[in-house]
């Protein structure tokens, strides 16, 4: 008994141990950095504050003086921060772009796919590194995805994220604003059909300019604009008709990250995803990827 009471014990104290040597460590940081530099600098590095277009804010001597950068966002911001680090010879880890997909096989269960798919794109307003940008859908099941899909998002809730009524919170500022229509206009001109329009909302609740309605679009994974990583609530739907053809299109895009493959599998069977050589195996009776 003392025995199994001593397991359950001691993980917790690890946590509590933990916390506080971490909370320290941030804390310590925190306010070396703040003697070091103006606290005016530090907030170019603060959450709110994209990256991507306002590395120039962040100065030299902020960037020369912390050993070690790490930093998650665009291939753009990347190429950015590596070159003020390797210029001094520092060392950054850069965590960069993502164009991820879900293939959906005509054994999918579609229940799940609609929250899958719906969850992936719209969670967090499109904002994640690992946010879904690309449905690529068996032709024999396409209309019927995308039927049960258009519904679903017809049914969202847009609206300030601590209300938990609400599935859809703002862009971060609107900057993205600009970048999600955008997008959206450089699809139309390439051919994309929007099947859910995309604009952005007023009125009561909505007073920062910064909430969008999610927006699905059907294009060609060939279109310039896929090819690109947009941090909004744009989904772009296609079309397969072989396995390999999927996996193809997964692969064809600068970016890489993550793949979901939702399915139900009869025997078992090795693909290669991603050119790194990840491969999943998918055995009799398995669900989603």
């Amino acid at each position: 008994r003392g025995g199994r009471r001593m397991r359950n014990i001691m993980p917790r104290r690890r946590t509590i141990i933990s916390f506080i040597i971490g909370w320290g460590i941030l804390t310590f940081l925190f306010i070396f950095t703040a003697t070091q530099f103006n606290l005016a600098e530090i907030s170019a590095l603060g959450l709110n504050v994209p990256f991507t277009d306002r590395l120039a804010t962040i100065t030299d001597d902020l960037m020369n003086g912390v050993p070690l950068i790490s930093a998650t966002g665009s291939t753009r911001m990347g190429k950015q921060v590596a070159g003020k680090v390797s210029s001094r010879l520092g060392r950054s880890i850069l965590e960069l772009g993502g164009n991820n997909a879900i293939i959906i096989t005509p054994e999918a269960d579609l229940s799940i796919t609609i929250i899958g798919a719906l969850f992936g794109a719209v969670g967090t307003c499109g904002q994640r590194c690992t946010s879904t940008r690309r449905l690529i859908i068996h032709d024999s099941i396409y209309n019927t995805v995308k039927e049960k899909l258009t519904s679903a998002y017809s049914q969202l809730n847009i609206g300030n994220p601590l209300d938990e009524k609400n599935h859809v919170g703002p862009l971060i500022d609107k900057d993205a604003v600009k970048i999600y229509l955008s997008a959206i206009e450089k699809a139309k001109q390439e051919g994309g059909k929007v099947l859910i329009e995309g604009k952005v909302l007023s009125g009561n609740g909505y007073e920062s300019g910064c909430y969008v309605c999610p927006v699905i679009i059907e294009a060609e994974n060939n279109f310039k604009i896929v090819q690109e990583e947009t941090f909004a609530p744009i989904l772009y739907i296609m079309k397969y008709s072989e396995l390999e053809e999927a996996i193809g299109m997964q692969n064809n895009v600068a970016q890489g990250l993550s793949l979901s493959l939702i399915h139900i599998s009869e025997p078992t069977r090795l693909l290669s995803i991603s050119y790194s050589g990840v491969c999943l195996e998918k055995k009799k009776g398995g669900g989603g990827g």
